[in-house]
Parts: structure tokens; C-alpha cells; sequence
């Protein structure tokens, strides 16, 4: 729960300082990184929070290979059986 509140108080700070019109380079340059910074940890963030072992959904477990590989879970080889 922490974690989430430092993410969300440094995107809220981060954004309300950000000013990319100032000749400050801290405002024009740093502040804005560090806001795509924290969307991007509390996008992962909640992916985790989303992910498989949550209960909501996600892969079961069975077959697998995906696009490159893995034989579906199917025995593979010289046509074995299913």
C-alpha cells in the first residue's frame, strides 16, 4: 500500500511542476521523464496487481509454446498421440 501512495503523490508532483514552456531545466526536462517514469511503474504495477495469481483470469497452465514454440502439451515428436 505504500508504494502505491509514493507513486501516486510523485505523478501527482511531478505533474503540477512540470512546466515544458520553462528555460529550467529541471522543469522542462526531468519533471516530465519522471512522470512517464511513475505511469509506467503504476502501469506495471497494476498489471501485477491483475496478473494470474490474483484469481481474475490469466493462463491456466496447460499446453503453453505460445507463437515460437512448445508442442500445445501434446507428447510432440514423430506424431505423438494427444
Amino acid at each position: 500500500m505504500f508504494s502505491w501512495i509514493v507513486f501516486i503523490l510523485g505523478l501527482v508532483a511531478s505533474w503540477h511542476y512540470t512546466d515544458l514552456q520553462s528555460e529550467s531545466v529541471f522543469q522542462s526536462t526531468i519533471l516530465p521523464i519522471l512522470v512517464g517514469v511513475f505511469l509506467i511503474l503504476l502501469l506495471i504495477k497494476f498489471v501485477f496487481l491483475l496478473g494470474p495469481d490474483s484469481g481474475r483470469g490469466g493462463h491456466s497452465g496447460d499446453g503453453g509454446g505460445g507463437f515460437f514454440g512448445g508442442d500445445g502439451g501434446c507428447g510432440g515428436g514423430d506424431g505423438g498421440g494427444c
